[in-house]
């Protein structure tokens, strides 16, 4: 991938987030947890993944240290 895609692709997650918050700028406490507990939800769901493109960012580092933090 270039680097001129990458900065475009970074440019509209950012942007996103941006408009998210313009939206929205101070959510209920509510939609905080909820949306908290999402993330939670998926980062259980795709430790795998995770643990495997950090290990292979590092070059090796074990799943089993990984899933420590």
């Amino acid at each position: 991938m270039s680097d001129l895609l990458i900065t475009s692709v970074l440019e509209q997650y950012r942007q996103r987030q941006y408009d998210a918050f313009m939206q929205q700028p101070m959510p209920m406490v509510e939609d905080r947890i909820a949306a908290l507990k999402k993330v939670k939800q998926l980062i259980i769901q795709h430790q795998a993944q995770i643990c495997e493109a950090i290990a292979a960012d590092f070059g090796c580092r074990s799943a089993s240290e990984t899933a420590l933090l």
